[in-house]
């Protein structure tokens, strides 16, 4: 954590997902307060310009997600990674603004999703009240 000039307490530490041989398992960290929490949030793209070569590669911090959260979020990483080539490579304004339209329709799903689990979810608990 010294990469960004802060040592937070760590609370407490686990490994997410199942113990396969072929992938390292993510690592849950607990730190003591959310504001420490989003402090270290914002200094993470520091990593990538560490004077260490394995963690500027390999070590990545993310906040803690549900697993609808984590699939939104990579749908529009890897959207922005496709709009970036397209950027670099000189696609044409219709295409570029095709892909925006694509990248809000996807988002918006999601959060249709999102809001009909969480609509569920919320059914399931006043049922089970009454």
């Amino acid at each position: 954590m010294l990469e960004f000039g802060v040592d937070p307490a760590i609370t407490y530490t686990r490994r997410l997902g199942r113990t396969d041989d072929n992938r390292i398992r993510p690592l849950l960290v607990g730190l003591q307060s959310a504001d420490v929490v989003s402090n270290l949030l914002i200094h993470t793209r520091n990593l990538r310009r560490s004077t260490n070569e394995v963690t500027r590669k390999n070590v990545f911090i993310n906040k803690n997600m549900t697993k609808m959260e984590a699939r939104l979020a990579y749908r529009v990483r890897i959207i922005l990674i496709v709009m970036a080539e397209a950027a670099s490579c000189g696609y044409s304004d219709v295409i570029w603004k095709q892909m925006q339209l694509l990248l809000l329709l996807s988002i918006t799903i999601t959060t249709v999703i999102l809001l009909s689990l969480i609509t569920a979810r919320a059914m399931l608990v006043l049922q089970a009240l009454y």
